[in-house]
């Protein structure tokens, strides 16, 4: 979820420091916005036809290679196609995310498990664009920051693919009433 905001505040500043004016710079913001539209529809369609767990894994692939592209490419055309398709990723995490509560803790706790994930979720939200920042300000370029974002979605990816066993030895844990005063399993 930090992607986003990452890129909204620094994809203009990371295009002129590559060289490129202000005004073609600020277009890689609008072909990132643009392209955002469509991603939430997409990721939410494949989400029904593959599952969430499935798509999550799918969009933190496709996070991985497009910010492992953005750092290596200078080429403003393929710049412009990178942001517009990691603008297609990253819109769509909230259905993505929302499509995965539903489908792990079910549709009677989807509220409280979405409310609860979202107090994690704001630390990257909010703090992923300073934190570009400073990262930006200690080693006097873009290099650092994608990288980092290249490794939370890592970590990410990592929990998508182990989440479906987790999630049913959880489920299994659930389902076991707790007899009251003996703190175990009926």
């Amino acid at each position: 979820a930090g992607g986003g905001t990452l890129l909204t505040a620094h994809i203009v500043p990371l295009a002129v420091g590559r060289g490129f004016a202000l005004e073609p710079a600020s277009l890689l913001l609008s072909a990132y916005a643009a392209a955002g539209l469509i991603g939430a529809l997409l990721f939410g369609w494949l989400s029904d036809r593959f599952g969430a767990r499935n798509t999550l894994v799918i969009n933190a692939v496709g996070q991985i290679v497009l910010w492992g592209a953005l750092m290596m490419i200078g080429v403003y055309g393929m710049m412009m196609t990178i942001a517009a398709l990691i603008g297609l990723f990253t819109t769509s995490i909230l259905a993505v995310h929302s499509a995965a509560i539903n489908e792990i803790f079910g549709r009677e706790n989807f509220s409280a498990v979405l409310g609860m994930s979202y107090l994690p979720k704001l630390v990257f939200i909010s703090g992923s664009a300073p934190l570009a920042g400073f990262l930006f300000d200690y080693a006097g370029d873009y290099k650092i920051a994608p990288l980092v974002q290249i490794v939370g979605f890592a970590a990410a990816l990592l929990g998508f693919l182990f989440l479906p066993a987790q999630s049913a030895a959880l489920s299994r844990l659930a389902a076991r009433p707790i007899t009251a005063g003996t703190g175990g399993a009926a």
